[in-house]
Protein backbone atom coordinates (compact mmCIF):
# COMPACT_ATOMS: atom_id res chain seq x y z
CA UNK A 1 0.00 0.00 0.00
CA UNK A 2 1.23 3.57 -1.18
CA UNK A 3 1.78 5.82 2.07
CA UNK A 4 -0.12 8.53 1.98
CA UNK A 5 0.76 12.37 2.44
CA UNK A 6 -0.62 14.60 4.46
CA UNK A 7 -0.98 18.42 4.27
CA UNK A 8 -4.02 19.11 6.24
CA UNK A 9 -3.12 19.03 10.30
CA UNK A 10 -6.02 17.59 10.72
CA UNK A 11 -6.03 14.87 8.55
CA UNK A 12 -2.62 13.83 9.86
CA UNK A 13 -4.28 13.82 13.43
CA UNK A 14 -6.59 11.53 12.23
CA UNK A 15 -4.32 9.59 10.55
CA UNK A 16 -2.17 9.21 13.74
CA UNK A 17 -5.08 7.98 15.64
CA UNK A 18 -5.62 5.46 13.21
CA UNK A 19 -2.22 4.02 13.59
CA UNK A 20 -1.98 4.66 17.29
CA UNK A 21 -5.12 2.51 17.73
CA UNK A 22 -3.67 0.04 14.90
CA UNK A 23 -0.60 -0.33 17.00
CA UNK A 24 -3.09 -1.01 20.45
CA UNK A 25 -4.70 -3.82 18.66
CA UNK A 26 -1.30 -5.05 17.43
CA UNK A 27 -0.08 -4.97 21.34
CA UNK A 28 -3.17 -6.66 22.95
CA UNK A 29 -2.41 -9.55 20.72
CA UNK A 30 1.15 -9.90 21.08
CA UNK A 31 1.92 -13.08 22.20
CA UNK A 32 5.84 -12.71 23.78
CA UNK A 33 7.15 -9.79 25.84
CA UNK A 34 9.62 -8.67 23.67
CA UNK A 35 6.57 -7.72 20.80
CA UNK A 36 4.81 -6.48 23.52
CA UNK A 37 8.13 -4.33 24.43
CA UNK A 38 8.87 -3.05 20.70
CA UNK A 39 5.22 -2.03 20.26
CA UNK A 40 5.29 -0.56 23.44
CA UNK A 41 7.93 1.66 22.36
CA UNK A 42 6.35 2.50 18.91
CA UNK A 43 3.57 3.84 20.78
CA UNK A 44 4.95 6.15 22.72
CA UNK A 45 7.01 7.66 19.74
CA UNK A 46 4.03 7.69 17.79
CA UNK A 47 1.82 9.82 20.43
CA UNK A 48 4.98 12.18 21.79
CA UNK A 49 4.33 13.06 17.54
CA UNK A 50 0.58 13.35 17.97
CA UNK A 51 1.37 15.62 20.56
CA UNK A 52 3.82 17.80 19.33
CA UNK A 53 1.33 18.22 15.77
CA UNK A 54 -1.11 19.03 18.26
CA UNK A 55 0.47 21.65 20.44
CA UNK A 56 3.28 23.16 17.61
CA UNK A 57 0.68 23.25 14.85
CA UNK A 58 -3.05 22.63 16.13
CA UNK A 59 -3.66 24.53 18.77
CA UNK A 60 -1.62 27.87 17.81
CA UNK A 61 -3.76 27.93 14.47
CA UNK A 62 -6.60 28.16 16.69
CA UNK A 63 -5.50 30.58 19.44
CA UNK A 64 -5.46 33.47 16.20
Amino acid sequence: MAKETFTDAIAMLKNDHRKVEDLFEQFEKARTAARKESLAHEICTELKIHMMLEEEIFYPAFEG
